[in-house]
């Protein structure tokens, strides 16, 4: 309950059936289950201006020792927005607008460039879009999500779109596909001779050509 990672995971209750003496918990109730609200938990999507770039998992655990959740971002990355940043001249303006499964849009308002932290599980799979132009997403406080927004107003959105979705739609069209192509050749209206096949009228018309002139063979051996 100490953990910075804690402060990330918006919790904003905690139940315990002992009593809890932690910063930022403040008992509300307590009927043989204490209900404890936790002060210090930060919202699910917010903008930061300060990112801490790391190599990998080990470099990100111990930075998370170290930094302020609210204020500064730990990124897996080498390529960042800015590693150190001032605060906006305004206030940050964070609205979430869109919330379902695989699918987030965040409205976004700042005066300085930063990172939107969505306080979500990261997973491959998930692509985010700037205003309709996609970019990429970090891996944000080791468990959570991250995408760089400059400064201005903008919307962002999160889908997730793993590797298996992609190749069940592409089977999913050919399977459609495939289902139509069979449906034409079932309900193909009658009476057409198929191919190979000549009907009597155009072997007796093929036969007046013949006797005309007008047809004519050549064989080759």
């Amino acid at each position: 309950l100490t953990s910075p990672l804690f402060q990330a995971l918006n919790v904003e209750y905690v139940l315990s059936a002992r009593p809890i003496s932690a910063p930022g918990l403040t008992l509300v109730r307590d009927e043989g289950v204490g209900i404890f609200r936790n002060e210090r938990a930060l919202p699910r999507a917010m903008l930061v201006h300060e990112a801490l770039p790391t190599h990998n998992r080990e470099d990100a655990l111990r930075a998370l020792q170290q930094i302020t959740p609210g204020r500064t971002v730990v990124l897996e990355s080498d390529d960042v927005l800015t590693q150190r940043g001032d605060a906006p001249a305004g206030t940050d303006t964070v609205r979430i607008i869109r919330y379902e499964a695989g699918d987030v849009t965040i409205l976004t308002s700042s005066d300085a460039a930063g990172y939107l932290v969505l306080n979500d599980a990261y997973a491959p799979g998930w692509i985010a879009h700037l205003d309709g132009q996609e970019r990429t997403v970090e891996r944000a406080n080791r468990a959570f999500r991250a995408v760089a927004v400059p400064e201005g107003d903008h919307e962002i959105r999160f889908l997730y779109r793993p590797l298996s979705f992609c190749i069940g739609l592409l089977l999913s069209g050919v399977g459609a596909l495939i289902i139509c192509s069979l449906g034409v050749i079932a309900f193909a209206p009658p009476g057409r001779a198929q191919a190979g096949e000549r009907s009597p009228r155009s072997e007796e018309h093929t036969s007046e050509l013949q006797s005309r002139g007008l047809i004519s063979y050549a064989v080759f051996c």
